[in-house]
């Protein structure tokens, strides 16, 4: 039985004013259950991409479609969580312990994305134990390792209960460890309870071993496809070039 995707986009492009296409052409479907990592250089359209998903940019060329509806129709956004890039870039003094604030996600934030208006401390309860955080909540976020910073983050989406979860480059600035520990938790997220995933990276070893669908992005879609596609040097080429496919050769020859 074919699934009805979660996100459908078709022949999309976008243009900020004053510059070249960041967008051009894209074309893709996410289904439901998949765990897609998108990846490709400095400036290929990637944030750009996630922005229209979330309705944070005009949509001008092209269609977008959420859970079966048009993007400008489409209000149930408490089916998506969202983790932006500069949410982990904030102030490290800033007294809020880890409660507070996985809680103030209980709150909303009065914006259409990641708008949780459940009251209940029973879903927020329970993503503090899907991520394991149980254990930090009295300490402050300033504390935090940036592996355990993330985990706190996704508690906080994971209070609407959504279908999709969207991270933008949620690895930047963790270390080895911390990073082979997140991608783990995604991969839990995704397999035992059914949360879509769409990663943002720059990190293509590691979306090629744990997504299981990668988009390669350079303005145009690349590659769509198998994860493990990624590793191919046709891709690798057309999306950073030449020099890029011999360090990948030379990391894997090393390892």
């Amino acid at each position: 039985m074919s699934q009805n995707p979660i996100i459908s986009i078709k022949n999309l492009s976008y243009q900020y004013p004053s510059r070249d296409l960041i967008l051009e052409g894209v074309s893709l479907e996410v289904l439901p259950g998949d765990y897609l990592g998108a990846v490709g250089p400095n400036g290929s359209g990637k944030t750009t991409l996630l922005k229209l998903i979330l309705g944070l940019l005009p949509l001008k060329r092209g269609s977008i479609e959420l859970f079966g509806k048009p993007i400008e129709s489409f209000s149930d956004w408490d089916k998506i969580g969202y983790i932006p890039q500069d949410v982990f870039q904030g102030d490290k003094t800033f007294p809020a312990t880890v409660r507070e604030v996985i809680e103030s996600g209980l709150h909303g934030e009065q914006h259409h994305f990641g708008n949780f208006r459940k009251k209940e401390c029973l879903p927020m309860e329970k993503a503090i134990d899907m991520v394991n955080v149980r254990g930090l909540l009295d300490r402050r976020i300033g504390e935090l390792s940036g592996g355990e910073e993330r985990r706190v983050f996704i508690a906080r989406a994971l209070i609407s209960e959504p279908e999709l979860l969207i991270l933008d480059e949620p690895t930047s600035g963790v270390d080895f460890a911390g990073e082979e520990a997140f991608f783990s938790l995604l991969k839990q997220l995704n397999t035992e309870h059914g949360i879509t995933i769409f990663l943002v990276s720059h990190d293509l070893e590691a979306l090629a071993h744990n997504a299981k669908t990668a988009l390669c992005l350079n303005r145009k879609v690349v590659y769509f496809g198998p994860a493990e596609g990624l590793h191919s040097q046709a891709v690798i080429e057309s999306a950073f070039g030449l020099r890029a496919w011999h360090a990948t050769e030379i990391y894997e020859h090393g390892r």
